[in-house]
């Protein structure tokens, strides 16, 4: 079976309201992201924070994170966040555009048209979108873009499962995962899950059943099923690996995951 490509999701734009435990600092994130590279996340999906844990666009904070990561962590993916930058392209998208991550998010917006205009700046830098979907609708329309010949192949897709999920059964949420499968199904799309609300293992061993891939960490996930709290992101990501293992699938090493991705 194909290998499972692990994304560590280190602190988001999250705060220590949200989780004690949350890396905020420049520093703190970079260990924290340290941790879950050493024990096998081959892909980051990084926040940019300054050393006073501010969470921040400014380029240069940015790309000394950038740079960090790919010091310490050598032959990682990284999987920049480009955050709410949509709404200033000149004044903050390109500027993170210009520092080359191995991908920079775009999430799906309403329609399809705007959706494409971010993705002809995205294409002008050279920098590869990690296409982030927030609900079904925008899942469908990433991927019939997709079969349009908008996007570049592989494809990486995330379908993202949000606090509006919780309360939802997992049937519900199960239903939703079986249809992102039939889209991306014999294409050149490798598709992940982030969270599932109150269902996330549940959600976590469907979609790797289904051939999808995993992001989880404490941007993602604050609290474990008891209510108690993670205290870093490898509290979540070595669980999401075991998950797939039981499935049958190990998680990618490096390289695996690099020609996974065609980076």
């Amino acid at each position: 079976m194909q290998a499972m490509l692990m994304t560590a999701s280190i602190c988001g734009n999250k705060t220590k309201a949200d989780s004690p435990y949350m890396p905020v600092t420049f520093e703190a994130s970079v260990a924290d992201g340290i941790k879950s590279y050493r024990a096998g996340a081959a892909q980051l999906h990084i926040h940019g924070r300054d050393h006073d844990g501010n969470h921040t666009f400014d380029p240069a904070v940015y790309g000394a994170l950038i740079e960090r990561f790919r010091a310490e962590c050598p032959e990682a993916i990284i999987q920049a966040s480009a955050g709410d930058t949509y709404h200033d392209v000149e004044g903050l998208l390109i500027p993170l555009l210009k520092l080359k991550p191995d991908f920079l998010s775009l999430a799906a917006q309403e329609t399809r048209e705007e959706t494409m205009a971010l993705l002809a700046v995205f294409d002008q830098y050279g920098v590869r979108p990690v296409v982030e979907c927030f609900d079904m609708e925008k899942t469908r329309q990433a991927v019939r873009m997709f079969d349009d010949g908008l996007f570049a192949k592989p494809l990486s897709l995330e379908f993202v499962f949000e606090g509006k999920d919780k309360g939802r059964p997992f049937s519900a949420l199960a239903s939703e995962l079986m249809e992102v499968e039939a889209m991306c199904r014999g294409k050149a799309i490798v598709w992940s899950i982030c969270g599932g609300a109150n269902h996330e293992p549940a959600a976590q061993a469907l979609a790797v059943a289904l051939g999808g891939h995993l992001r989880t960490g404490l941007e993602d996930r604050q609290k474990g099923d008891d209510g108690a709290y993670f205290t870093e992101s490898l509290a979540t990501v070595l669980p999401a690996m075991q998950i797939s293992a039981l499935v049958g699938r190990k998680p990618a090493t490096l390289e695996q995951a690099r020609e996974l991705l065609g980076v």
